[in-house]
């Protein structure tokens, strides 16, 4: 049965519907822009819409709708499903993982049994440094092409170029029908010319092998509703501007409480020094508040040097800085060695 194109609301691209899309950025693509395009132009066309952009605050899709002229709190009843973290406050990223999907899976099945068309962007790249987690998340997008065949659900699934695994990246995008970049869009099987050796369900034991994420590039991991920015080996004039875009990014899309995670990081420069501060002004202007976690020997002496810790509090545990910034932050279940 032919289910007709849908238009995707950005850079003038369309799909079919019941498509299973890979949207990979950097960041240097507007993704904000082209997400909140895609769930507004969904709205007006009269769909079902589920933003399950963990990483995105529900603030940030209400501010962003409404600059589209769309008011979140007008609109017809369960049209609109924002799926954060903050409803999915589950202890640790795998039942943070399972809450989400178990939500997306019945949302996706509501919507069928009422013939209703449906559009989704999901992203969960905060929650895929832990094993139980991942395994949760391959097994959901691995079955997702075949459950939406036939389907008037259109799926778009993100992840950054930048900072994920290359063969991680690799195989993800490989687990889905379309790939686009936000400018143009193509068959998955026109890209890649040779497909990744094993599926991704191989990848998952060798997750500690090579991790989901580059080693050289800080990356934002998500406890309950805090981001925490898990910083590079090294931070120097590029790295660590890496690393400011990170947490500048996490400021903007609405999180006011952050956690920056030195506990693998051997080296830190005076331009990452002073990208701290600027963080801590950013979030101080916006009512928020920053702490530091397990930094290494290196940055360690250079933060007593300058007495970094008079401005931004400094602890030896993620359970301690995570309760500086969040005061109703539950313990957490260790997901790797460093953590326990």
């Amino acid at each position: 049965m032919s289910v007709g194109l849908t238009q995707l609301g950005f850079s003038g691209l369309d799909a079919p519907v019941g498509s299973h899309i890979a949207y990979t950025y950097t960041p240097q693509t507007k993704r904000e822009d082209h997400l909140l395009d895609f769930i507004s132009t969904g709205l007006k066309n009269q769909e079902k819409c589920v933003a399950a952009v963990s990483e995105y605050t529900s603030e940030f899709w209400r501010r962003g709708l409404k600059a589209r002229g769309l008011d979140p709190d007008h609109l017809p009843k369960g049209q609109l499903d924002i799926l954060t973290l903050e409803r999915l406050t589950c202890g640790s990223a795998a039942n943070s993982m399972r809450a989400a999907l178990d939500l997306l899976a019945t949302s996706i099945s509501d919507s069928q049994s009422e013939g209703s068309k449906m559009r989704v962007c999901g992203s969960f790249d905060g929650l895929l440094y832990d094993r139980g987690a991942l395994t949760r998340f391959v097994a959901a997008e691995g079955s997702m092409n075949k459950a939406l065949s036939g389907k008037n659900v259109t799926v778009l699934c993100c992840f950054p170029e930048e900072t994920l695994h290359p063969l991680f990246h690799q195989a993800m995008l490989q687990s889905h029908s379309l790939i686009t970049d936000g400018n143009k869009i193509g068959n998955v099987a026109d890209i890649f010319a040779e497909r990744v050796e094993n599926d991704l369900a191989s990848f998952i034991g060798r997750v500690h092998e090579f991790g989901t994420h580059r080693k050289d590039r800080s990356h934002v991991r998500l406890h309950d509703d805090t981001p925490v920015l898990h910083c590079s080996d090294e931070l120097d004039l590029s790295t660590g501007g890496q690393m400011e875009e990170q947490a500048m990014w996490a400021i903007r899309v609405g999180h006011r409480r952050l956690v920056i995670d030195l506990s693998e990081t051997s080296f830190i420069d005076a331009s990452s020094i002073g990208g701290m501060f600027r963080m801590r002004e950013a979030l101080s202007e916006a009512g928020g508040k920053l702490s530091i976690y397990d930094p290494q020997d290196h940055p360690r002496k250079i933060f007593q040097l300058i007495h970094l810790s008079d401005f931004v509090p400094i602890f030896t545990t993620l359970d301690e800085a995570l309760s500086s910034v969040n005061p109703n932050a539950r313990k957490r279940v260790p997901t790797s060695p460093h953590e326990e």
